[in-house]
């Protein structure tokens, strides 16, 4: 049953913590994740300032993501199979008028559709 009915700071940590949790376990992504993160904890809040920032559009992060992506072996595959994980998790948090827009990942914010048409992306 979905415990949200809205993105919050409060859901988007529950969703970060979760996701990170199966993704820990998972043997296609799980150790390539496990082999990067040497610190989970200040990974996840790193993940929570992340998502604020695409979603609430809090300005929480300040980083590079692909910069720090780009260093990691990581298949096309992969992303797809996050995709999936990431998807069914946001299904389990929100409820089914929100997920779309966490269910896209990265990309499903508006703040992310208008910075892709605006570069000629998307």
């Amino acid at each position: 049953m979905p415990q949200f009915d809205d993105i919050t700071e409060p859901a988007i940590a529950v969703l970060v913590d979760r996701f990170y949790a199966k993704v820990r376990q998972d043997t296609v992504i799980g150790p390539v994740f496990n082999q990067a993160v040497s610190d989970w904890d200040e990974h996840l809040r790193t993940l929570c300032a992340f998502w604020s920032s695409v979603m609430l559009t809090s300005g929480r992060y300040k980083g590079n993501p692909m910069a720090v992506h780009m260093r990691q072996p990581l298949e096309p595959a992969f992303f797809s199979h996050w995709l999936d994980l990431w998807r069914q998790t946001a299904g389990e948090i929100f409820a089914a008028n929100l997920p779309h827009g966490f269910a896209n990942g990265p990309n499903a914010s508006p703040r992310a559709s208008s910075s892709r048409s605006s570069s000629g992306q998307g």
